[in-house]
């Protein structure tokens, strides 16, 4: 028997295991974990039209064309949806269907999708121009360039989303179409969860120090000592980030060059490192805070591996 809990992981397996679940309307978040039938899905499809406690909605596996249809009319019906995340390959006549979703949907915020090609990606684009509530999307595949272009020109037209993360690699050429966007876009929250090489670091750069509306930024993965050079020398002059997240190794010298972009930059007050960082650095990242904490009350801690520190 479900009892009252927020969130479920679960396998499904027939008709009875969907009842049990969705029927309990304390039910928040709801994970399938598995690669359930097309009758299963249609099951499932009819109960989330009624379903008025579920905001999260995580799907694993491969989607057929039938099963995105039966999905795709129960979010046009359920109203409570707010994220929905498609961990799996989406082909193109599914896509189509989740692109009505998304054109026409008026409460799901946040959208995490796998796997999608640059042909699927036109179809996502367009629609992503004629939406009007989501504030973040996450891809979770490589972008190349003809995908880039296709996202950029959705994002210029697009006025809500206000939150990006790309989960992927992005060669030169296509952050070359992704920087044109962040010149005059809304975006406040941009998240790299991949390389980037120096090429792109020198891109990225110039458009981060002369934007006025990214407050979040997020870098994963390495950044040699080259790319820090021009990522620090943007934080210096940028007037508008105040949240850092880095979750990659960063060497002595890499450290010394964030340091002393810290103790320039006027508006940072956070910053989360979150790999292992040794004394020596640790001694430079703790005088840029002590030089910030002249006119500003920071706190400073380590939290496992994660060193942050944040204004009080």
């Amino acid at each position: 028997m479900v009892r009252n809990i927020e969130r479920v992981i679960i396998y499904l397996r027939n008709d009875t295991d969907i009842e049990m679940i969705l029927k309990n309307k304390s039910i928040m978040y709801l994970h399938l974990d598995n690669n359930i039938s097309i009758n299963l899905m249609k099951y499932l499809s009819e109960v989330l039209k009624k379903n008025t406690s579920i905001k999260h909605l995580y799907l694993n596996y491969i989607f057929t064309d039938g099963k995105m249809k039966y999905l795709s009319d129960a979010i046009k019906e359920n109203k409570n949806i707010t994220n929905l995340h498609l961990n799996c390959d989406i082909n193109l006549e599914s896509m189509k269907y989740l692109s009505e979703i998304i054109k026409h949907n008026t409460t799901i915020l946040n959208l995490y999708l796998d796997n999608i090609n640059a042909e699927s990606m036109k179809y996502l684009s367009d629609a992503i121009k004629d939406n009007q509530i989501l504030s973040c999307i996450c891809l979770d595949n490589d972008i190349n360039i003809d995908s880039m272009k296709y996202l950029s020109n959705a994002i210029k037209i697009n006025k809500t989303i206000k939150e990006l993360w790309l989960n992927s690699d992005i060669n030169i050429d296509s952050i070359k179409y992704f920087t044109e966007i962040l010149k005059n876009n809304i975006i406040k929250g941009l998240w790299f969860n991949h390389d980037i090489n120096i090429d792109s670091m020198k891109y990225l750069s110039c458009v981060i120090k002369d934007n006025k509306t990214i407050t979040s930024l997020y870098l994963k993965y390495n950044i040699n000592v080259e790319s820090m050079k021009y990522f620090s020398e943007a934080i210096k002059y940028n007037t508008t980030i105040n949240k850092i997240y880095l979750d990659n190794d960063i060497d002595i010298n890499s450290m010394i060059l964030l340091s002393e972009a810290i103790k320039e930059n006027s508006s940072i007050i956070y910053l989360s490192l979150m790999h292992y960082i040794n004394d020596e650095s640790m001694k430079i990242l703790n005088d840029a805070v002590k030089y910030k904490n002249n006119n500003n009350k920071f706190i400073f801690k380590k939290l496992y591996n994660n060193i942050y520190f944040s204004k009080i």
